[in-house]
């Protein structure tokens, strides 16, 4: 699907047909940030050495 082969702006953006990588990819990264940001902070808190 061609919307406007004359924007030059169009030119910037991959085929649709991988169109799908740039979210997947930043979900990855976003997703698994937290994941890793949450599990180190709970880690911490679950083997946490007891102070008298």
């Amino acid at each position: 699907m061609i919307l406007d082969e004359g924007n030059p702006i169009l030119s910037l953006f991959p085929p649709l047909k991988y169109a799908f990588i740039v979210p997947t990819v930043f979900g990855v990264i976003c997703l698994g940030g937290i994941a890793v940001f949450s599990f180190y902070h709970i880690w911490n808190i679950t083997h946490a050495k007891p102070t008298n």
